[in-house]
């Protein structure tokens, strides 16, 4: 076969490659690369919400450490100035509903009250009533949960853009579920901004 010929089929192979080449999947969406800020919280409020469990209370302190060491976004003082809201959950054994803040059934029948044999499923964030951020079912529950929400105009939680669970995967000071959404993000979005000068030794 004469050069020329070797060419235009090598280069007709090529065209025929490209073209069968599938687009690169976009892991997490835009907002990851325009946010500058996050706010943590779990389902049942932020560190100020009285009453919060000790293992939910852990969980948030230990995503705003690991959120600290990645350096990409800063922490917002408040939910309304952030514009990534990071919603966790720690797991919990199934029954374990004192975790969950949902307490015991009561004993005799209340108004309104849930009768023995019903579901009783987790409520929402108590300050979005319509956002999604409960436990699913049993098996999710039993798993730690990272969701990351936006803000709409109203200031209620919009998403989830990203989540997942994970056996311990809030437990420090490797926080898995972090490292998860740092991976995502930066293969997505590298960060291109120079880094930080180094004090002098």
């Amino acid at each position: 076969m004469k050069p020329r010929s070797l060419a235009l089929l090598a280069a007709a192979l090529l065209c025929c490659s490209l073209a069968h080449a599938k687009p690169k999947k976009v892991q997490v969406p835009e907002i990851f690369q325009t946010a500058h800020t996050f706010y943590v919280e779990c389902t049942d409020g932020d560190l100020s919400r009285p009453g919060l469990s000790p293992a939910d209370r852990e969980a948030i302190l230990q995503v705003q450490e690991a959120f600290r060491q990645w350096g990409r976004y800063a922490l917002a003082p408040s939910r309304d100035k952030a514009d990534l809201v990071i919603v966790v959950r720690k797991g919990h054994a199934v029954g374990d509903q004192d975790h969950l803040g949902l307490g015991p059934h009561p004993v005799m029948p209340q108004p309104g009250a849930m009768q023995p044999g019903q579901e009783r499923s987790l409520q929402a964030h108590p300050t979005d009533q319509n956002a999604s951020v409960g436990t699913g079912g049993d098996d999710i529950a039993m798993q730690d949960v990272l969701r990351v929400y936006t803000l709409n105009e109203k200031g209620k939680l919009k998403g989830p853009v990203w989540s997942r669970e994970l056996d311990g995967g809030l437990n420090g000071p490797i926080v898995r579920l972090v490292l998860d959404l740092k991976a995502a993000v930066e293969i997505t979005y590298p960060n291109t901004s120079p880094a930080a000068p180094t004090s002098p030794q």
